[in-house]
């Protein structure tokens, strides 16, 4: 039996709860705890021989994509959901891994972000920092810093959003009946 034996092909709800939340932080945090779908597709004849930098390709005439962004960005693609997946190329083939390994390949890879959902409105791409914390060997000892100082406008929604990913919390006041100072 292997790890994704029993996968419906769902999102997990860890997942679900941070993409909803929009933060690439709590996306990130959840990431590492979860099963990402790689998109794997059938590779046009001699496009395996075309990029030798492409070290995310799967082999037997079947690969992995990568998104080139008009800047010249590159990353890898990954996916909460067959749903997700399959809205975005009907004909593509889900490869479960582990979140935290697939943000591990992205760094090793060279690329420059993780995008989770590309063709969904919640989509997300994961880079520098938030990347790196995807990539972070998992663990329940590591997680969200709440800092209240960056939820200024209707903040409450948000801090609800985070708290079941949060192990430590930054509580700011601000004196003025409510409004932040500036300075």
């Amino acid at each position: 039996m292997t790890e994704f034996s029993t996968d419906d092909g769902g999102c997990p709800a860890l997942l679900a709860d941070a993409l909803a939340s929009g933060l690439p932080i709590a996306v990130a945090a959840a990431v590492r705890h979860s099963r990402l779908l790689i998109p794997v597709v059938t590779a046009p004849e001699g496009a395996l021989e075309m990029d030798p930098h492409d070290t995310c390709g799967v082999g037997d005439g079947m690969a992995s994509v990568t998104f080139t962004s008009t800047d010249g960005r590159r990353a890898l693609l990954g996916f909460s959901s067959t749903e997700q997946l399959l809205a975005w190329d009907r004909n593509a083939r889900p490869l479960p891994q582990p979140g935290q390994e697939i943000a591990a390949t992205v760094l090793s890879a060279a690329l420059d972000a993780l995008i989770v959902d590309i063709a969904a409105e919640h989509r997300i791409a994961l880079q520098g920092s938030d990347l790196r914390l995807a990539a972070a060997v998992p663990s329940p000892w590591v997680g969200v810093l709440m800092d209240t100082g960056n939820f200024l406008e209707n903040p409450y929604d948000k801090l609800a959003r985070i708290a079941p990913k949060t192990v430590y919390v930054q509580a700011k006041t601000y004196f003025g009946g409510g409004e932040w100072y500036t300075l």
